[in-house]
């Protein structure tokens, strides 16, 4: 009798922890963005050839994601982040997030800051309505915020070069940075299928490729010519290669 008593009170225990794990929904969604360079890892300050044949290293890479969502083969998606902000320098190059359970198809997102949030041609708007520690506030955002043109930059490339092959100090600097409505992009869905459960991780790794920034099948940026960009409208047709080339960047590994 005291043996039956004892398997009916685990019985009980083992429906309980079920129950538990049933009465929490929710599981993590991890993303990770790594830069390369011809598929090769890419270290700051590490040369590389581009496709001109000039050496050239990176310095810094920031970039806004916006509007993340997991997407359902119905065509419906859960929203899972407005806005977050990926600094390569200071290895800020992961995101978590908690998640609904559930069966989903893939994950999208966008480059850059939507109009609703980038206070473009709003007089009234200031960085300071987002708190600290919000990706948009002054703190956070590291300099991502163009004061002068009232709104941010989306992407932020820096590094140097020199058109010399075999140059051993790398004596020219570049400097590319998007922003304003017209250079805002959608990356578009990267396909997985997912059956996400209670208390399951779900990774998806990314990798940033710096060289096709420079050069795409449809887009090129030749650093003879062009070293910089920061929001112009006079040079706003390099700032659309940059924005094209930047948003095909991301590559789901």
């Amino acid at each position: 009798m005291k043996r039956v008593f004892i398997i009916a009170l685990i019985a009980c225990f083992a429906v309980a922890c079920n129950d538990e794990d049933d009465s929490n929904p929710d599981a993590k969604l991890f993303m990770t963005f790594d830069p390369r360079f011809e598929g090769e890892d890419l270290q700051l300050g590490e040369t590389h050839t581009n496709l001109h044949g000039y050496p050239i290293y990176v310095e810094d890479v920031k970039f806004y994601i916006s509007n993340i969502r997991l997407h359902q083969s119905s065509g419906d998606f859960v929203q899972v982040s407005d806005i977050d902000l990926i600094r390569i320098q200071e290895n800020k190059r992961s995101l978590e997030f908690v998640v609904p359970r559930g069966i989903y198809s893939g994950l999208s997102y966008d480059l850059g800051v939507p109009h609703s949030m980038n206070g473009t041609n709003d007089p009234d708007f200031s960085i300071s309505q987002y708190p600290t520690g919000h990706p948009l506030s002054e703190v956070t955002s590291a300099g991502m915020y163009w004061q002068w043109a009232t709104g941010y930059r989306f992407f932020s490339l820096d590094g140097r070069f020199d058109l010399e092959a075999n140059a051993d100090v790398l004596q020219s600097p570049f400097s590319f940075h998007t922003g304003t409505d017209t250079l805002f992009r959608e990356v578009g869905i990267f396909r997985k299928e997912m059956d996400i459960n209670p208390g399951e991780t779900v990774l998806f790794s990314f990798a940033v490729d710096i060289d096709s920034i420079f050069a795409t099948a449809a887009d090129t940026i030749n650093l003879a010519e062009v070293t910089s960009f920061h929001g112009s409208e006079e040079e706003m047709e390099t700032g659309i290669k940059l924005a094209n080339n930047m948003s095909k960047a991301f590559v789901l590994k």
